[in-house]
């Protein structure tokens, strides 16, 4: 029997954590950049690590509960983004160059941040079973990610669409320090 060393696939371990812990700087820069100026307290972004799993979650939270909160978890090979109340999107770093995935990933965020972005979400028995979201992305309209669960087809589901506001939409201009957490 053949004795393999286990010292590959721990160096193939350390290099995929180092690459997901400089992609999350990166992101977590872009975040902080794309929130700099705007009032104390209208918007959060948090950073923290995943229990029970490799990682990092960058919250974009925002005051105001008409505008849509932004969670994305960078991963080894892509960019999960979760927007409003359940459109997801996923930005694979190997179909893109990796500046290419972060400048999508940064138009994207840009657009929740501007109240660019809306979302049908549909609903059975108060469970999301489908969800598509509209985002304004360099002057046209997208749809963006496009959640389905299984469910039964001939159930009526509800369906609400949100459009979510600006940011900045009723907060006080009168101090720009941004809180980062």
């Amino acid at each position: 029997m053949e004795r393999r060393s286990a010292i590959p696939v721990v160096f193939d371990t350390l290099v995929k954590w180092k690459t997901t812990a400089m992609l999350a700087d990166e992101i977590y820069a872009i975040c902080q950049r794309l929130i700099r100026g705007m009032p104390q307290m209208a918007v959060q972004v948090k950073r923290q690590h995943v229990e029970n799993q490799d990682g990092e979650e960058i919250k974009i939270i925002p005051q105001n509960s008409d505008c849509a909160p932004v969670y994305i978890r960078p991963m080894a090979d892509w960019i999960y983004v979760l927007l409003g109340r359940n459109t997801s999107e996923e930005i694979f770093i190997k179909w893109h160059k990796e500046q290419e995935a972060l400048n999508r990933l940064e138009k994207i965020v840009r657009a929740a941040i501007e109240g660019s972005f809306s979302e049908d979400v549909w609903t059975h028995d108060g469970k999301i079973v489908k969800s598509l979201g509209i985002i304004k992305i360099d002057g046209s309209m997208r749809n963006i990610g496009g959640f389905r669960t299984f469910s039964n087809p001939f159930r009526r589901k509800e369906r609400r669409h949100y459009d979510y506001a600006p940011y900045t939409k009723g907060i006080s201009h009168t101090s720009c320090v941004v809180q980062i957490q």
